[in-house]
């Protein structure tokens, strides 16, 4: 290891430093001193640079001194007090001074120690650049400089503690480079996105967390320097281009360069870093120039000149504003040497004279290790909290500081633009804790130890002696050997209760209970196969032969399914009618079983029966329990009973559609995916009917049956060593409401989840892992073929797709040694890349083939990867967080990331402790990433969706399990030199956790008892009669289907039967399937209709097709979900329906109404029959705008990209008072009448009365129901007097009749009366409501037909705060209002007002705009969206 001497350059290379700070500062004496001297100029201009190399300087002398100091085993053991002591004695006494001469000086030039503490202690305690951060209004300018101190000695206090952890960990060179070089591109990067989130320069400059890497630059050049010996010529190179970078980004660089932000400020520390190193590297030319004896001696008293010479700057300054600029300049330059001067000679040497006696090298005493070593456990217990603390205090740490992802600008809605709602925030949070966490504290851990070496304090708590190593190596399985004669009496009886299952399902209910035809099926095949085992080796003990006949004989399941398939029928209740439903075809269980057959009897006769064992047992796990567990989930439902016809509607129109030879994605778009949407739908009504219930049928018939299979058995071939583990799995997920405290009832069939859609995953994670395990062409193209599959049946599977093909290249990866050639290593990879090619090919040929390859790849343009902008909320919106339940969701929510963090644990483990990992290992790995990447759908839609993260991660769980207890059962019995068979111990463990697991067990064991008991009414339920809506299939009546007839019958009555309906409600199942009208649109539902090319083609649909209804809303909205009413997420399409169609009329039930609007043109009498609803109008269809939704822009004005930029100002006036006027007008009967409000003689309001006053009713006064009035009315001219305020009556013929003002009760109860109360304007606000609360307010007046312009949008060259603005026709009534708002340091925000309901309700073209904070300049723009007529 090299050692840094004394290098006096570099102390010429911080008086360099530091005269191009002050030749920055220096025109703040002098404003434009260098006008006219362009290099001088520039050279000022980018003098910040010197800080820059101060930080590089720092890092690197800090870290030399530290590293040599750890090295010394005489010193090892004060290093980090010398260094802290060190550091104090040569910052603080000279910055005390500084700060004790600025406070008296400026007491005494007129400022208050109050004024003064809050910067004097940021600068005493380091923190003042987080100060003037924080709390800009309060910061003293004249100590800004003082921020790159903070930062230093910030750094200061946690390196060291790092490096030494740093050192300990790793004694190679690439290691270490790699841990800082990682911080520093983080840095790099984090700086980037916080310029690109639009964060001024001034708060990005001072951050701690922005400027770090440049001192971490000068770190990681002095560890190198240590390790590697000096070149001449490299290095020689290597300080050219650094002196040649550096002088380039001075005169370059300015404080707002945006190239600066985005990477410059690490390239300037990197050729600082080079300069650095070659001075230190002795190079020639160098040495000779920083070593010039005036720039030493500036470096010498650099820091005394960085902290006086800004501070003299400013009061020169101010207190000498009639000095000519040289005088003044010259002066200041002058008392900044002389402090300087003095406060070296004076104050900073004579202690650093004496540093070396007070903080020298101490020797390293000797250590007793026996009376430091506090034995295992409590090593283990003690380091483990240590790591996991250092771990959690790391995690959280780093969460508060990482930068925000801003809401990308686009032209989707959703929640994240109306709340400025960070969408990638838990995500993110959620990647530290999985990734970050287990690093920090594998690491702590690690260092633990080293760390301890020589300090008997910390030995004594933790120890400083590694852990003996566990011999036991599990790398590979123990092949299984044979089965004790208890086993294969068990399978031989496993497949006869199968068996008898089959039968007792299929018999039907009235045959006998289930619990004899499993018992009875049991007996009868045990005896068949003993005795045939005795026939045929005259021994019923041969266990080869009885695991051949019992091998043999499952291929008769399933034969016995399509038997049981045959028998399935329902009973309408009604007449008990059997209608039955046959299905399951023979011919391919007939295959099955022959094929089963064929292939054992060859298998046989080539391997004999001797190995018949190890088949039989695959056999049992690979086809037998499946087989039980689809029979035992499976079950046909009763009677549909609530519809949701948002969800069941995907599936529904898809396999109607599909059926009627619609082509996917070319004629009709889903979400979800082909498979679910589509394929698994029209399979359903195949076999039970093109119904409702058909769907739901099919989903608890084979769809959910199929994916808890295909779930088995993924797991299943992660590992089927451990029978117990196999039978907790297979009681989980046959009685996923009962076990475990319901933790999988989500299993039980949900057909609105579309959970099913994953049922592709278990054939791509088996080929996944025989492609590993051995890597042929044939196998690569098999596992093509699956990924490709996958994306098109499940499109949210390319994430596991992503994962599967990374962690195969990082598994060869692994692999590479040197010597070997990449090919070689790589063949996997490669192979795999070919398959996967293969894959999409042949996925692209039967896609073009249905003539639907181009609209796949448009829907991938449009669907999967910004959907997240549409559906992302936080936790506790769509379902509040106390409605989750510790026993379900929170376990799921949680158990994901805890699955994946201890894979990563795990895997850890293996490599630290050079541990190859086993192929299912990998395989987890590729989970645990998948599952990594598909839980941001949960963090996403935090609801009931966290379920299909928790199915995806299922087999993960599973094998974590798993494998963590065989792993540490089989370690202890290896440690402790257990004769017990690994087998057998893990066995133990199983049983112990699987009862653990099942608890409460009771529910199982009576669910299986009720199950059973009723086999035969499985696959026989009853049922009630068809419901009159043909497509509902077998239903009770409901206020769905009541409400289905009444709308089909309305618009068929109206109408006639072939009127099209628009569905914009989002129940697409209604109005599409239910009713049997095709979609007008290849969109399934609104929901989809997301980006403005999509709602542009759905208008110019709507133009074409022109739909005599649309379906505007519903009280079964799906809004709720993130409280968005479907006019403003689909704001160009919600505009063009308010325009072309008129409200008309609300049918249907409770919690089923329907809101429907009718085309303009069509009115009674008019293409429609006479006696038909006639359309809204007047005041009902005034009511119905402003009562169907909340219209909240949110901040989204300040995010779509949608928002014109060209546009027609508006006459804005701000508002100087209210006018409340209140009281009541007489009238002879109770409907409301218009009251005008005059000022000076002009009508400035009308508006209708309302209910009676209090006072008028307990009085009797003989008026109507509705004559009383209460306005709070805006006025943009003075109203000085309420004498200039009059109130009228409108009377039927358009006249107005005065009111009186207020008298005594009973004066003018024949006419009415008015009073008003005048509130003007303070500072610009007016008082709302009449109360303290106050806004400023603007009336604008549009030209022409208000109602023709469609956005209303706010500007501001200035910026906004964070204001919230509402818009108002005439009062200023907060439910009358249309809101959005600003974020601050925002110019633009505002909305499509057309696309409100409210916008068509409004009378008059004169508005108000009520705004929270003051705006300077505001401009109030339309404009018309001619695109949405």
């Amino acid at each position: 290891m090299r050692r840094l001497g004394r290098v006096p350059a570099l102390d010429g290379l911080r008086g360099v430093a530091v005269l191009l700070v002050v030749l920055r500062h220096l025109p703040t004496v002098w404003p434009g001193i260098f006008e006219g001297w362009p290099v001088v100029h520039r050279l000022s201009t980018g003098g910040f640079i010197g800080v820059d190399i101060f930080f590089v300087l720092s890092g690197f002398l800090i870290t030399s001194l530290l590293a040599e100091a750890f090295d010394d085993p005489q010193g090892h053991g004060s290093a980090l007090r010398n260094f802290y002591g060190r550091r104090a004695i040569r910052l603080l006494p000279a910055l005390g001074l500084l700060m004790a001469v600025f406070t008296v000086v400026s007491v005494l030039d007129g400022a208050t120690l109050g004024s003064l503490w809050p910067s004097v202690r940021s600068v005493l305690f380091y923190y003042n650049n987080w100060h003037s951060v924080w709390d800009a209004n309060h910061f003293v300018p004249d100590l800004g400089h003082l921020w790159s101190l903070a930062i230093e000695e910030q750094f200061y206090i946690v390196w060291p503690i790092v490096l030494m952890a740093l050192m300990a960990f790793s004694k190679r060179l690439s290691t270490r480079v790699a841990l800082i070089a990682v911080p520093i591109v983080w840095v790099a990067w984090y700086r980037g996105r916080l310029w690109s989130s639009g964060m001024g320069w001034a708060n990005i400059f001072v951050r701690t967390d922005a400027r770090i890497d440049a001192l971490l630059v000068g770190c990681l050049a002095a560890i190198v320097f240590r390790s590697i010996p000096t070149n001449v010529r490299k290095v020689a190179a290597l300080s050219v281009v650094g002196v040649g970078g550096l002088v380039l980004s001075v005169l370059a660089a300015d404080e707002n360069s945006s190239w600066l932000y985005r990477g410059g400020f690490t390239l300037v520390a990197v050729a600082a870093a080079l300069v650095v190193f070659g001075i230190a590297d002795g190079n020639d030319a160098l040495n000779r120039v920083f070593g010039l004896r005036p720039l030493r001696a500036v470096g010498r008293v650099s820091y005394g000149l960085y902290l006086w010479h800004q501070v003299v700057f400013f009061f020169v300054m101010r207190n000498t504003t009639s000095w000519t600029p040289f005088v003044r300049t010259g002066v200041a330059l002058a008392v900044s040497v002389a402090v300087t001067a003095g406060s070296w000679f004076l104050l900073e040497r004579p202690l650093l004279r004496r540093k070396d006696a007070w903080f020298a090298v101490r020797p390293r005493r000797e250590i007793d290790r026996r009376s430091v070593d506090p034995g295992t456990w409590a090593r283990v217990v003690r380091r483990a909290g240590i790591s996991l603390t250092s771990g959690v205090v790391v995690t959280l740490l780093i969460a508060n500081i990482w930068p925000q992802t801003p809401v990308p600008r686009t032209d989707r809605m959703g929640y994240a633009l109306i709340e400025n709602f960070p969408l990638s925030r838990y995500w993110q949070v959620a990647l530290l804790w999985m990734i970050l966490f287990p690093i920090v504290a594998v690491f702590t851990w690690t260092t633990l130890p080293r760390i301890a070496t020589g300090r008997p304090a910390l030995a004594a708590l933790i120890g400083d002696r590694p852990f003996a190593r566990i011999p036991h190596d599990d790398a590979s399985a123990e092949p299984l050997g044979a089965p004790s004669p208890l086993v294969s009496v068990l399978r031989v009886l496993l497949v006869g209760a199968t068996v008898g299952v089959i039968v007792g399902i299929g018999t039907g209910p009235d045959v006998s209970n289930g619990w004899w035809w499993c018992v009875g099926g049991a007996a009868a095949h045990a005896l068949v196969v003993f005795g045939l085992t005795r026939l045929v080796s005259g021994s019923m003990r041969n266990q080869s032969v009885l695991a051949a006949v019992n091998l043999l004989s499952t291929a008769v399941l399933p034969i016995l399914v399509w038997w049981a398939a045959r028998t399935t029928y329902v009973i309408q209740i009604n007449d008990r009618r059997h209608v039955a439903y046959a299905w399951l075809p023979l011919l391919p269980l007939a295959v099955a079983a022959a094929g089963l057959a064929i292939c054992d009897l060859v298998w046989l006769r080539r391997h004999g029966t001797v190995a018949a064992t190890v088949r039989d047992r695959a056999r049992i796990v690979f086809f037998v329990m499946p087989v039980l567990l689809f029979v035992w989930v499976s079950q046909l439902p009763a009677s549909t009973g609530d519809i949701d016809v948002f969800h069941y509607g995907e599936s529904l129109n898809g396999g109607w559609l599909w059926a009627n030879g619609r082509v996917p994605w070319r004629d009709f778009f889903f979400n979800v995916g082909f498979y679910p949407a589509v394929f698994a739908p029209r399979l359903a009504f195949s076999v039970f009917g093109a119904t409702v219930w058909g769907l739901i049928a099919g989903t608890h018939m084979f769809l959910i049956p199929l994916l808890v299979v295909s779930i088995y058995l993924a797991c299943a071939s992660l590992s089927s060593r451990y029978w117990v583990a196999l039978g907790v799995l297979f009681v989980a997920l046959a009685f996923p409401a009962e076990a475990m405290g319901g933790f999988m009832r989500i299993l039980n069939g949900d057909p609105t989840l579309f959970i099913f859609r994953f049922t592709f995953m278990a054939p791509f994670v088996i080929t996944y892992l025989l492609f590993l395990r051995k890597s042929t062409w044939t196998r690569a193209v098999i596992f093509g073929l699956c990924l490709a599959g996958n994306l098109i049946a499940s499109s949210e599977t390319i994430v596991f797709a992503l994962a599967f093909c990374i962690v195969l290249f990082v598994h060869d990866a692994v692999m590479w040694r040197r010597g070997k050639r990449i090919t070689e290593v790589f063949r996997p990879t490669i192979r795999g890349a070919v398959g996967v090619l293969v894959g999409l090919g042949a996925a692209a040929a039967v896609l073009a083939r249905m003539g639907a390859l181009d609209a796949y790849i448009g829907w991938w343009r449009i669907f999967p990867f910004k959907w997240y902008i549409e559906t992302g909320t936080p936790i506790g919106l769509a379902t509040d967080i106390d409605s989750f339940r510790w026993g379900r969701e929170w376990v799921v929510f949680m158990g994901v990331p805890l699955m994946i963090l201890v894979c990563t644990l795990f895997v850890v483990w293996r490599v630290r402790s050079r541990r190859p990992l086993r192929t299912e290992d990998w395989v987890a790995v590729a989970l645990a990433l998948g599952n990594l990447l598909f839980f941001q759908k949960a963090l996403n839609r935090p609801d009931n969706h966290v379920y299909q993260s928790f199915i995806t991660s299922i087999p993960l769980m599973y094998y974590v399990v798993v494998r963590g207890l065989s792993t540490f059962a089989e370690s202890v019995t290896t440690t402790r030199g257990s004769e017990t068979h690994p087998l057998r111990r893990t066995t133990v463990w199983f049983l112990t956790a699987g009862v653990v697991a099942m608890f409460p067990f009771m529910p199982v064991l009576k669910s299986l008892n009720s199950e059973m008991s009723d086999a035969g009414k499985r696959w026989k339920p009853l049922v009630s009669p068809p419901s009159n809506v043909e497509r509902v299939g077998y239903s009770l009546p409901t206020a769905f289907t009541d409400t289905a007839t009444e709308v089909r019958d309305l618009v068929d009555s109206a109408l006639g039967k072939d009127a099209q309906i628009f569905d914009f409600a989002n129940a697409s199942g209604l109005y599409n399937f239910i009713l049997d009208k095709k979609p007008i649109t290849r969109f399934s539902y609104a929901v989809q209709m997301s980006t403005r090319p999509a709602m542009r083609e759905v208008i110019d649909a709507l133009r074409q097709r022109a739909p005599e209804v649309v379906a505007f809303s519903w009280d079964s909205t799906i809004d709720d979900w993130d409280r968005i009413p479907n006019s403003i997420r689909h704001y160009d399409l919600g505009e063009y329906i308010l325009r072309n169609y008129t409200p008309w009329v609300e049918v249907g039930r409770k919690d089923n109404k329907q809101r429907l609007m009718l085309r303009n043109d069509l009115k009674p009498g008019y293409l429609m029959p006479a006696d038909s609803p006639a359309p809204l109008s007047g005041t009902e269809r005034t009511d119905w705008l402003m009562a169907e939704q909340k219209c909240d822009w949110g901040y989204a004005g300040n995010f779509l990209t949608t928002v014109p930029k060209v546009a027609t100002r508006l006459k804005a006036e701000p508002v100087v008072a209210t006018v409340t006027a209140f009281g009541w007008a007489h009238t002879d009967t109770d409907d409301p009448i218009d009251v005008a409000v005059l000022v000076d003689g002009k009508e400035v309001f009308r508006g209708p009365t309302t209910p009676n006053r209090a006072d008028i009713v307990e009085r009797g006064v003989a008026t109507g129901a509705n004559s009383g009035f209460y306005f709070d009315i805006p006025v943009v001219v003075p109203v000085a007097s309420k004498e200039q305020v009059t109130i009228a009556s409108v009377a039927s013929d358009g006249s107005l009749v005065p009111l009186p003002i207020v008298a005594k009760p009973g004066v003018n109860d024949a006419t009415g009366e008015y009073d008003v109360r005048l509130n003007q304007a303070v500072d610009g606000r007016i008082p709302i409501g009449g109360g303290e609360e106050t806004r400023y307010v603007m009336r604008l007046e549009f030209p022409g037909e208000r109602t023709d312009w469609s956005w209303v949008v706010v500007r501001s060259a200035f910026g906004f705060a964070q204001t919230n603005f509402s818009l108002y026709d005439k009062a200023l009534e907060p439910d009358r209002a249309i809101t959005f708002r600003a974020m601050p340091r925002s110019h633009v925000t505002g909305g499509l007002m057309a696309a409100c309901p409210k916008w068509f309700a409004w009378p008059g073209n004169v508005l108000y705009l009520e705004y929270d904070h003051q705006i300077l300049d505001p401009e109030v723009w339309v404009q018309a969206e001619k695109a949405n007529r």
